[in-house]
């Protein structure tokens, strides 16, 4: 009940500035050390016997059942005058008895403690906001919702990509759910900063110790304005007043929205312009921020309007998430960031991450997607063995289909025209995502030709002829398998305990499995310099070694034949003989 005034007043301010809502919330981070928010909303204008309201069971942009109804405790409803009766339908889903008030007031704590971007957090360092997860939802989620935030203590300030109320401290407006839903805030012990480009201000906040140097005229935002620059370009539009960029520290994973991006940094400080792990930090964000294009508004129309109550299934992440994957890099290639080169090192490194492992006989790219729900968070010895990243086979596929569309255009058109036309036409004209039809048909529309037989590759899991699409391009890559320099086992150890074994493996014929501990090899305790690695380095092909575990049934001793293995590297190197045809080709497609 403490926070019922707040509320009002905040209710007064929204209508004094034209923004009025009839959920009004209000959510505090005085606690930090319980990890609870401590949560209000006020209803207004209620017109139901009965008020439904559920908690999200997913985060968009991370497919993954959360189930964020579970951290909530000490719900309550409330009239100015009189307790309400509520109760509980199914897991997220909460049913209130108004009695005929026109305003009700709804309280409950939320636990935080994950760090994902997916989750809220909170702690005495961080508020991270994550708003579904914190956030009920009405049947109608086009209502229009106001946020105060009371921060702890010498928090000073907030950062999101909502817009904030005139006359008004710490209080933001959301058109709709969705919006709130899209709006991450990031509070705490932060660095703060901005710039303004092309007349749009965007917003800084990094995690103390900042691992960045994020003032103004530093060489880290002169390249965040190129990246701004260069995937904005690609579309023409810009559809955002502001833009909040949430960089927090160690913790998992990086996701975007239409208006900001909130991302996880686990590596030590980067040296600017100088090693890889900075240009890999820039490929994530760039990553993050052309998702706000592709994805958030080039999507297929099963990612929205969303479902925040099931899971929403597509074959086309491979699009969608690896074919931002291939845009990252050629928004750093174009941007001036990284070489021709470099950027054929990074596609080749996605190619191999699928090319060289057991799942790539077993899933297609349009499997991969659709069964991410199932598969991708998964850690078991079925799906390391059967699966691939959608991440990785889209980049490849998308770089084919961008080659294939500059090829038989006589490179009139590429991607580029595809996906802005799917930008302007279904999203901005049609308000929708497109069906896997409509995309096919968008990419022959530029193409002008038939692409049955590159649309065939993402339905199997058949070897791609690479070498036929670079040729248009006058680049070679290496499919040769070379020998990796050690035996081979087919085991990955998590300390003693074995936490893969690969399909058809030495390790798999001997008998071994997963979970087994390893007690000895060849008669000596299992240590650092008696270990899988040790032994796969020091010894040769069709040596045999043996291996004494222990497992639920028991001690074993089992004798092992060490393998060998031998992988392409997929390299992609520039052909010294390429024509001028080609090499006009591969100007226009990436830049030196």
């Amino acid at each position: 009940m403490k926070h019922l005034f707040p509320l009002l007043s905040l209710f007064m301010f929204a209508i004094s500035y034209g923004q009025s809502a009839n959920y009004n919330y209000t959510i505090s981070t005085e606690d930090p050390n319980t990890h609870y928010y401590h949560i209000s909303l006020e209803i207004n204008n209620i017109d139901q016997d009965t008020l439904t309201l559920k908690m999200p069971v997913w985060t968009p942009g991370y497919y993954l059942i959360l189930d964020h109804a579970k951290n909530i405790k000490s719900f309550e409803a409330n009239t100015t005058t009189q307790e309400l009766s509520l109760f509980k339908t199914n897991k997220n889903t909460f049913k209130v008895i108004t009695n005929g008030s026109k305003t009700v007031q709804i309280t409950y704590d939320v636990y935080a403690f994950e760090r994902s971007v997916a989750h809220p957090f909170l702690d005495d360092g961080r508020a991270f906001m994550c708003p579904t997860g914190l956030f009920l939802y009405p049947e109608n989620k086009e209502q229009s919702v106001t946020l105060k935030v009371i921060p702890f203590k010498s928090w000073k300030s907030i950062t999101t990509g909502l817009s904030k109320i005139k006359e008004t401290e710490n209080t933001y407006f959301a058109k709709d759910f969705d919006v709130l839903y899209d709006s991450p805030l990031l509070a705490g012990d932060v660095a703060t900063s901005s710039f303004d480009l092309n007349g749009i201000s965007y917003e800084m906040a990094m995690e103390n110790p900042p691992y960045l140097d994020i003032s103004e005229k530093s060489n880290y935002v002169k390249d965040l304005k190129k990246i701004i620059e260069t995937g904005s370009g690609i579309i023409g539009d810009i559809p955002y007043t502001k833009y909040a960029f949430l960089f927090m520290g160690k913790g998992y994973g990086g996701l975007e929205h239409l208006n900001s991006m909130a991302v996880y940094n686990n590596t030590e400080k980067y040296t600017v312009g100088n090693n890889d792990g900075y240009i890999n930090w820039l490929s994530f964000i760039a990553h993050e921020y052309f998702h706000l294009y592709n994805v958030k508004s080039i999507r297929p129309i099963e990612l929205g309007p969303f479902d925040y109550d099931h899971e929403v299934h597509t074959p086309m992440l491979w699009f969608s998430e690896g074919g931002t994957v291939y845009y990252e890099y050629m928004i750093l290639n174009k941007a001036g960031i990284i070489n021709t080169q470099k950027t054929l090192d990074m596609i080749s490194g996605t190619i191999k991450a699928f090319e060289n492992i057991p799942g790539r006989q077993f899933e297609s790219a349009a499997d991969s997607s659709f069964d991410t729900w199932n598969s991708f968070f998964s850690n078991s010895n079925h799906t390391n063995n059967t699966t691939i990243s959608y991440y990785n086979i889209g980049c490849a596929l998308t770089m084919i289909l961008d080659l294939e569309i500059r090829h038989a255009s006589e490179n009139k058109n590429s991607l580029d025209n595809v996906i802005r036309y799917l930008y302007n036409h279904y999203h901005k004209e049609l308000n929708r995502g497109f069906t896997d039809d409509e995309f096919q048909l968008a990419c022959e529309k530029f193409a002008t030709s038939s692409l049955d037989n590159f649309f065939k590759l993402t339905t199997s899991t058949e070897k791609i002829d690479y070498q036929k699409y670079l040729d248009y391009a006058g680049i070679l890559i290496d499919t040769t398998p070379q020998p990796i320099s050690k035996c081979f086992t087919g085991i990955q150890t998590n300390g003693t305990t074995i936490s893969f074994i690969e399909f058809g493996s030495p390790a798999e014929r001997a008998g071994l499995s997963v979970k087994d501990e390893i007690l000895e090899i060849n008669g000596k305790p299992y240590s650092k310099d008696n270990s899988i690695n040790t032994v796969e380095a020091a010894l040769n092909p069709n040596e045999t070694i043996t291996i004494k575990i222990k497992r639920r049934t028991g001690e074993k001793t089992l004798k092992l034949t060490l393998g060998s293995k031998s992988y392409p590297s997929y390299k992609m190197t520039l052909d010294p003989n390429a024509t001028k045809a080609q090499k006009k080709f591969r100007e226009n497609w990436l830049r030196n």
